[in-house]
């Protein structure tokens, strides 16, 4: 970042410029006058000089001594030195002593003082005008700096302060607002709300000037960079000991990027309850499964050992029939053949029932 030096930095430092509201035909325009330090310490003068000379003149057609003339003269200086600047009073009080000593002192229209008195008159109207021009500027620069320290409080609020007078018309606006609102002028509220929110904010407003009640309201407004943002806007009135409203003070703060954090943890919340949904289900089905498993085990182990004993059973009838065969055939009996066929078939039709 560049920096100017201190006294280039001092002598750019223009006042803020002067709007100006012409109204025609029922529309109210504003223009904005820049005046540069130069021209302002040359209007003042200037202004100062057409009242010195219609001062002087008044005073001299109607008589006024010297007593009378400096009190007028007293009273221009101090209504110039709170309208001007210091250099423009200091140079009114030595035009208006100066004055003085012409017009109202003896001997008439010269440069010199006769008498003691007129000498001390002078000297204390000119000391009476310094300490009044000083004194003036002080409070000036005081109230200057009252009203910069609370711009700076104002533009130091995390939201956008504005002022309304008693009929609704915006009076103040902050500098945030106004950048805000850079692609719009920044008195024409109504063209930068949302379609859908125009009517409804329009109307709650006038219906909050009406009836003087608070005014709080949600709407959505075009940014300077055409961006509609969610704004809560809110604005309390002002009475007076009458109870009638002198003026409305209001705040908008941008609920965007805190609406926008709201329905992404809305969302977010919806996707862990599925997610809740989901893991519960497969908790079902796992222990199905495994209920299932259990169960089957658990019919399984009878039957197989059903099978093995009916295997060795088979086994036994087996040996026991190879061992009387030769008996058997020595003998000719044949039901005992008969019934190891008939124990054979029963084994066979008992394997398969339990497979």
């Amino acid at each position: 970042m560049l920096s100017l030096p201190q006294s280039t930095a001092r002598s750019r430092r223009y006042p803020p410029p002067t709007i100006v509201r012409v109204v025609q035909g029922g529309l109210v325009s504003e223009m904005k006058v820049h005046w540069t330090p130069q021209w302002t310490w040359v209007a003042q003068c200037a202004l100062g000089g057409l009242g010195l000379i219609s001062t002087t003149f008044v005073c001299f057609r109607l008589g006024f001594d010297v007593a009378a003339a400096g009190f007028a003269y007293v009273i221009l200086i101090a209504l110039i030195s709170v309208l001007g600047s210091l250099s423009a009073s200091i140079v009114l009080s030595i035009a208006s002593a100066a004055c003085l000593n012409y017009f109202f002192t003896q001997p008439l229209f010269e440069f010199r003082i006769d008498s003691p008195q007129d000498v001390v008159a002078i000297a204390a109207f000119t000391t009476t005008s310094l300490i009044v021009t000083a004194l003036t500027t002080a409070v000036r620069r005081s109230a200057k700096a009252a009203e910069a320290s609370q711009q700076a409080l104002i533009d130091t609020i995390p939201a956008s302060v504005w002022i309304a007078l008693p009929d609704g018309s915006r009076e103040f606006y902050k500098r945030s607002w106004q950048e805000f609102s850079a692609a719009d002028s920044p008195g024409n509220e109504v063209a930068m709300l949302h379609p859908d929110d125009r009517e409804y904010v329009v109307e709650k407003w006038r219906s909050a000037v009406a009836t003087g009640e608070e005014f709080e309201v949600e709407a959505r407004v075009r940014s300077a960079t055409g961006e509609y943002r969610a704004m809560l806007v809110r604005a309390a009135p002002l009475r007076d000991a009458k109870g009638h409203v002198i003026k409305w003070y209001g705040v908008s703060t941008d609920i965007e990027d805190l609406r926008r954090a709201v329905e992404a943890l809305r969302e977010s919340e919806e996707t862990l309850r599925s997610a809740q949904a989901e893991l519960a289900h497969a908790n079902r089905v796992a222990t199905m499964g495994q209920l299932t498993a259990s169960i089957a085990h658990e019919v399984n182990q009878p039957i197989a050992a059903t099978v093995i004993n009916a295997e060795a059973a088979l086994r036994w009838l087996g040996a026991l029939r190879t061992a009387r065969e030769p008996a058997m055939s020595s003998t000719g009996s044949r039901p005992s053949s008969r019934r190891c066929r008939r124990g054979r078939l029963a084994w066979t039709s008992t394997r398969r029932s339990a497979r």
